[in-house]
């Protein structure tokens, strides 16, 4: 897991860079001539995974308001006999999401900053 540092523990957003080890992450808020301490912390980074059951819920809700309630009956929700069927269509969601975020050259390269600890310069 890639790793960053910061000199304030509560900064909203860590603007340094992501570094394989924490000796780089020291070697680099050195060489930005920082002094006293900095934080560094895992950079988990974030994975934009769709929820498919908002999904279908939309697509029964659009149908209603075309069809009316010749469309009422419509349940393409997940259950128990639909687990397989829905567990391939999140897949198959997923992986088309991620083709078109490679497409556009637009994979998140934010994160979320986990087991922050202070380390002394």
């Amino acid at each position: 897991m890639k790793k960053t540092w910061s000199k304030h523990e509560d900064d909203e957003i860590w603007m340094n860079a992501l570094f394989d080890t924490e000796e780089e992450c020291i070697a680099d808020a050195r060489a930005c001539e920082e002094t006293g301490s900095i934080f560094i912390a895992d950079c988990e980074p974030y994975h934009p995974t769709p929820d498919v059951d908002t999904l279908l819920e939309r697509l029964e809700e659009d149908a209603y308001e075309e069809m009316s309630e010749v469309a009422e009956g419509w349940d393409i929700s997940c259950n128990k006999t639909r687990e397989e069927a829905y567990a391939r269509l999140e897949g198959a969601i997923n992986d088309a999401v991620n083709h078109y975020l490679d497409e556009i050259d637009c994979q998140p390269g934010f994160f979320k900053c986990r087991n922050i600890h202070e380390v002394v310069l």
